[in-house]
């Protein structure tokens, strides 16, 4: 999956987990430590397109996974 598409995706799945006891705003480092993306709220969004995926807390990490029809896949992004 594209990583572009993943950070969006990461984006746009935040608005979902914002009740969440614990916050995925920051700044993470993706899986393989080649990109650093910042998950911040912007009025009532936090921004991009729309695609399909999961995001969840795993202690100190982020799992991110993305959906392109029936194939996704899993990346574990740390916080910096």
């Amino acid at each position: 999956m594209n990583m572009k598409k993943v950070i969006i995706c990461l984006v746009l799945a935040m608005m979902s987990v914002a009740g969440y006891a614990q916050s995925v705003v920051g700044k993470w480092v993706t899986e393989g430590g080649d990109s650093q993306v910042e998950i911040y709220q912007s009025g009532d969004k936090l921004n991009g397109k729309t695609y399909k995926c999961s995001i969840w807390l795993d202690g100190n990490n982020l799992k991110v996974r993305g959906y392109v029809a029936m194939f996704y896949e899993t990346q574990t992004w740390t916080r910096k």
